[in-house]
């Protein structure tokens, strides 16, 4: 009894000093959750949509769900906003709150994984958009109000070597799409990836976009036996492609898209839309967590959504959509998802945008030479003209006004900002409504300039404000 007793008491030193070093934070539990963080909108933002994009910190694939709640109070005693545990909202919700106007708000989040649950976020604030501003909204569904724009198709791709296709299908107007791996048992190991875009050039340019999201709805009745409820990402798309007609069993023809083409005959960088920097953005700007229940209303958004959105909306031509595609591509699990071509408008995939309609600058460039005609040695000169037609004043503003390799530069004098000769930008700054300023650039005629017709081009090239003619560009 005593050898026991002596054992006993020989242990409290040990357990003392290790539930003293766990206090002290020496020793950390080997199964705490990370903490999570908000992440959009920032701390204080303003202008905020009454049905805000939360993001918290995307710790995706390994979250089962996350819960969001936003309070009129700091402590979240008036909670007036609450998720609950969804397990498709891991790194982002579309929060349909119908907040009231001009009102400061309060958010937070927590996730959850395994047996664990992390602590809710620390809280931030912002406050929505006041009453005396306008909130434009835009949705785009093929089938409504007469939209025609939008496109959608998978392309599939051999799983043992993605640099070839085992089937060279155009799935363009099929009523479902897919991504992730065909399951194990199947006649083909395929990799699927889905590709969407929707034209949005009858957004006005000068909408200053407050909020976006992409809604997709599940497709569960021509599943595959293993489902794929997972996280999938979304790459903005740096090429073109065509969408096509082939419904199943059609191999891609010239102009449709394939896991090999972006527009047949012409190819991807990379097949499978795969070329970092050329077929699609090296980074995605959203991800999402998925289900393959049958009419599942999927809204995803976030920050970097918005931003390319906004993008997308000043400059229509960098709209080539963007790549779905599995985080995980090597399990044998696939996700379908209904297209724009299914037969019931409803199902279909949509885009929704919010905005604010910015007054425009419009930004007017000129230019004129000291000559028109000129011999080798001549001196040279050309003034720039810009002038903003308002109504509202312009910041930010750049010109580019490249150098001919048939002259020498000599100097210039900006009326205000400065010119850069190598690069051929004026960084003019600020520009007052109605106000005009000129850049005087001095050249030489150089030898090799006999019997070549010189041509200077200047550009508005940069500019904070929507520029009614073009953005960038005059």
């Amino acid at each position: 009894m005593r050898s026991s007793d002596r054992s006993f008491r020989s242990s409290l030193p040990l357990i003392t000093a290790a539930l003293l070093a766990l206090m002290l934070g020496l020793v950390a539990p080997a199964s705490a959750m990370p903490m999570v963080q908000n992440v959009f909108p920032a701390d204080g933002a303003v202008d905020v949509s009454p049905d805000p994009v939360l993001e918290l910190t995307c710790l995706a694939p390994d979250i089962d769900w996350a819960q969001y709640q936003i309070s009129t109070t700091a402590n979240f005693g008036n909670v007036v906003f609450d998720t609950g545990q969804d397990p498709n909202a891991t790194c982002s919700v579309v929060a349909l709150a119908g907040l009231n106007r001009g009102q400061t708000y309060h958010w937070r989040g927590r996730v959850h994984e395994g047996s664990q649950t992390s602590n809710w976020s620390n809280g931030t604030s912002f406050t929505t958009l006041a009453p005396s501003e306008t909130l434009e909204t835009y949705s785009f569904r093929n089938g409504q109000g007469g939209y025609a724009g939008a496109q959608d198709a998978d392309i599939r791709g051999n799983a043992q070597n993605p640099a070839l296709a085992v089937r060279e299908w155009n799935q363009g107007a099929a009523p479902y799409m897919r991504s992730g791996r065909r399951p194990a048992g199947s006649d083909t190991d395929e990799i699927y990836r889905t590709l969407m875009r929707f034209e949005l050039g009858s957004v006005p340019r000068n909408l200053a976009v407050s909020s976006a999201w992409v809604e997709i709805i599940g497709e569960g009745a021509h599943s595959d036996p293993t489902f794929f409820d997972g996280p999938r990402s979304f790459y903005p798309l740096l090429r073109p492609w065509n969408e096509g007609n082939g419904i199943f069993g059609e191999d891609a023809v010239p102009g449709e898209v394939n896991w090999l083409h972006n527009i047949q005959p012409d190819t991807w960088d990379v097949p499978g839309a795969d070329g970092v920097g050329t077929d699609r953005e090296g980074s995605p700007v959203l991800r999402g967590t998925f289900t393959n229940d049958d009419g599942y209303v999927h809204q995803f958004g976030s920050e970097g959504f918005i931003d390319v959105v906004q993008q997308w909306v000043a400059d229509p031509s960098n709209n080539q959509g963007f790549l779905l595609r599995a985080d995980d591509e090597s399990t044998q699990r696939v996700l379908n998802l209904r297209t724009s071509d299914d037969p019931t408008v409803s199902r279909r995939p949509r885009i929704v945008i919010e905005g604010v309609l910015v007054p425009p600058a419009d930004l007017r460039v000129s230019q004129s030479a000291s000559a028109v005609s000129t011999s080798p040695g001549d001196p040279v000169d050309f003034t720039v003209t810009l002038t903003n037609d308002g109504p509202e004043n312009a910041t930010g503003v750049e010109v580019t006004i490249p150098v001919s390799p048939h002259l020498t530069y000599l100097g210039s004098t900006p009326d205000i900002g400065s010119y850069d000769p190598i690069n051929g930008v004026w960084s003019v700054g600020n520009l007052s409504d109605g106000a005009s300023v000129d850049l005087d650039l001095f050249f030489q005629v150089n030898n090799d300039a006999e019997g070549q017709v010189i041509v200077s081009v200047a550009e508005v090239t940069d500019v904070d404000q929507p520029d009614t003619d073009s953005f960038p560009g005059n």
